[in-house]
């Protein structure tokens, strides 16, 4: 189940996968929805206002962050802090088969530094 740990281990979290391989899913948190969801209706209230004079401005918006899954081999241990705490729910779901659409590879010499 996603979620956000306590203020305990604010700011930085440690995950360690022992025996076997996990999945950690990252979820953007509700507070960003909101903050989006806000926007929206501020652009759009100014675009409704333009539009009424002589000219209309459309509103721009860059897509809000995606869900984003992180493929854990035993005996891993992922580090993790700053907006990836405050931005993002995490989780392990309980299944035997997971679905990782994208790859992305990460070379020899950023295992030893944080991301």
């Amino acid at each position: 189940m996603p979620h956000q740990d306590g203020p305990a281990y604010f700011p930085v979290v440690a995950i360690i996968s022992l025996a076997s391989p996990v999945v950690l899913d990252f979820t953007p948190h509700g507070k960003l929805r909101e903050l989006e969801h806000t926007y929206l209706q501020n652009t759009q209230s100014d675009e409704l206002q333009e539009s009424n004079g002589s000219y209309k401005v459309e509103g721009t918006k860059e897509a809000g962050p995606a869900s984003s899954s992180l493929l854990l081999m035993p005996c891993s241990l992922l580090i993790f802090k700053d907006q990836a705490y405050t931005d993002f729910l995490h989780g392990i779901q309980d299944n035997e088969l997971h679905n990782l659409d994208k790859r992305l590879q990460i070379s020899h010499s950023a295992h030893n530094s944080s991301i």
